[in-house]
């Protein structure tokens, strides 16, 4: 009987929290008085902030994965600085806020490429982060390390790309920057409209887009695909063959000549 009134008490738990984590936008009321003050509560998707699942042991051979309460998150979160995903690459040195101007400052490092044999040197120059929680934020964004990248000069007139919307190349555009050769320092400030916004040296070109072409160009009459092998990190090393590839006739006109991109 025990055994049966635990295993039971851990479903209700578990329907509570799987309930508000879909964000019911009805209060859920449950005979348990433990329970209301949890679950009686309206939340929406802005608002919410997932915490880690746990596993609890209802009986000696089960598991079962309940999730945390969902808890409403604060409107005034400070920026949040990532770059865990394909091409990213910034570290983030500290936030801070110029109260005289409602200013957020946002120090950052380039971190540096994995060292190159043929110099034995590290090498940077390439950024690209995501910062979020920053809607009608005045932000100002700081390269500490500029100077030292391997091209400094590229900094001399150079504008940051931006974007808000990853989903299509065309949305990225520019944010007219300062270098300091003296500091060594990129600067550049910004009041997004939105809450998440993406930095770049320039636009990327993302794999995905890069196999999207190649998936469109083997369609095309005369074009074959080759994959030569993989780089060291896994990634695909692909050959383009334009042309009539089977006619070694070498009277034929240049148009059907063997063509290798």
């Amino acid at each position: 009987m025990k055994i049966h009134l635990s295993v039971f008490f851990w479903i209700r738990t578990i329907t509570a929290s799987l309930m508000n984590t879909l964000c019911l936008t009805k209060p859920l009321l449950y005979s348990s008085s433990a329970l209301r003050p949890h679950i009686a509560q309206n939340f929406t998707i802005t608002k919410l902030n997932i915490k880690k699942t746990k596993l609890r042991a209802i009986s000696k051979h089960s598991y079962l994965s309940v999730a945390t309460m969902a808890q409403p998150t604060s409107k005034t979160s400070s920026p949040l600085i990532s770059s865990s995903f394909e091409s990213g690459n910034i570290q983030l040195v500290d936030i801070s806020t110029d109260t005289s101007s409602s200013t957020t400052i946002v120090n950052l490092n380039i971190k540096e490429e994995p060292m190159c044999q043929s110099d034995g040197r590290a090498h940077y120059q390439w950024f690209h982060f995501r910062c979020s929680n920053v809607k009608n934020h005045l932000l100002q964004f700081q390269i500490l390390n500029a100077g030292g990248a391997s091209f400094s000069p590229a900094w001399h007139g150079y504008n940051v790309c931006a974007t808000t919307d990853t989903s299509t190349a065309a949305d990225w555009f520019r944010i007219p920057s300062s270098y300091n050769k003296d500091t060594g320092i990129l600067s550049w400030s910004v009041t997004p409209t939105t809450d998440v916004i993406y930095f770049a040296y320039f636009a990327p070109y993302s794999s995905e887009r890069r196999r999207g072409l190649l998936s469109r160009l083997q369609h095309l009459p005369g074009v074959e695909l080759e994959t030569l092998g993989l780089t060291l990190d896994g990634q695909e090393i692909d050959m383009v063959k334009v042309g009539d590839l089977h006619n070694t006739n070498t009277s034929n006109d240049t148009n059907k000549k063997k063509k290798q991109v």
